[in-house]
């Protein structure tokens, strides 16, 4: 299977679910929908190494150094400067 191939499906299966979940109202999640349509798709025609042909243990690795980042762009300083206990309990955390 082509690794393009691989990703359209799996891109696929999350965009239906999200589909569904808007459709739903949020009745029925995102990943409980891909859940079922990865289930039903590994016991009938999907291959059993998908995401290993889509590549997206790449992806995810490219990725997390831009979560982060975000993550960061999104802090108040205002915020962080009231509630600098919690600033200083995360900093020891990571000594």
């Amino acid at each position: 299977m082509d690794p393009l191939l691989a990703f359209a499906i799996v891109s696929s299966i999350f965009a239906l679910g999200d589909i569904i979940s808007i459709k739903s109202k949020s009745l029925i999640s995102v990943l409980f929908v891909g859940s079922v349509f990865y289930l039903v798709g590994f016991w009938t025609i999907f291959p059993d190494d998908l995401n290993t042909i889509a590549q997206l243990q790449g992806l995810g690795a490219m990725m997390i150094g831009v979560l982060i980042t975000h993550m960061g762009t999104l802090m108040n300083i205002r915020q962080l400067m009231d509630q600098w206990r919690t600033v200083v309990v995360a900093l020891a955390a990571l000594v």
